[in-house]
């Protein structure tokens, strides 16, 4: 399913990661607002 194009696991991996980068910050930052 990754494996149709030799850049494209590299491309989603990388979608995914900046999603989870982003919503790690979105979750982390009130959070550091508080201390």
């Amino acid at each position: 399913m990754f494996v149709l194009y030799p850049g494209y696991s590299v491309r989603s991996f990388a979608l995914i990661f900046a999603l989870f980068a982003i919503f790690s910050a979105i979750t982390f930052y009130p959070l550091t607002r508080i201390y």
